[in-house]
């Protein structure tokens, strides 16, 4: 190769830096989304476990997942109609399955009943929170390619900020995922000069 055949090849490779800087930037940013979701919905929060602390029947209006979670709304609904009646002098014959239920739904017995785990908190109900997070900008810092991830609409950022605020940055990479993509970079970058200066 001579000096002038390594002198284009150095600049078509710094022609395309930061594209390709971006591009890696970008998948590095989808493989910790990946990374994060996995642990998360396998493993769970750290020390983190779901509310039994009862919650009114309302706050879970139209948002059952299948007919066990409308079913317990609906077991819900005429142990309220019941007391209702009591309360207004009303005769009701004697049902002991409602007249046992908690005033309140918790968020555990919630996601029993819609046949979900409750373990571990997973930060998944229904998925929308991670199928609508990912990667919707990248800035360039210096020498520093930033990929911002978050929600692609608002729903989904609200539902990331009310997470950041009960439990921490629960979107931080731990150490060995750290080390994982540390090593895709390193065989992106290389993948790059034997593209360019080959």
């Amino acid at each position: 190769m001579t000096i002038d055949d390594a002198i284009t090849k150095i600049d078509a490779f710094l022609a395309n830096l930061d594209e390709e800087m971006v591009r890696i930037s970008e998948e590095l940013a989808v493989n910790a989304k990946s990374m994060i979701m996995h642990r998360i919905q396998t493993e769970g929060l750290p020390g983190r476990h779901y509310s039994t602390m009862p919650l009114p029947p309302y706050f879970f209006d139209d948002r059952a997942l299948n007919a066990g979670g409308r079913r317990l709304l609906d077991r819900h609904e005429k142990k309220a109609i019941r007391d209702a009646q009591r309360a207004e002098g009303v005769r009701v014959r004697k049902n002991k399955a409602l007249d046992e239920l908690d005033d309140g739904i918790s968020y555990y017995e919630w996601r029993l009943a819609n046949g979900l785990q409750v373990g571990f908190v997973d930060l998944t109900f229904t998925g929308r929170m991670w199928q609508n997070t990912g990667p919707v900008v990248t800035e360039k810092h210096g020498d520093v390619y930033v990929t911002k991830v978050t929600g692609f609409n608002e729903e989904t950022r609200q539902k990331l900020r009310w997470n950041a605020e009960r439990f921490g940055d629960f979107f931080a990479v731990t150490q060995e995922e750290r080390q994982l993509l540390d090593h895709v970079l390193n065989n992106r970058i290389h993948s790059l000069e034997k593209k360019y200066l080959a």
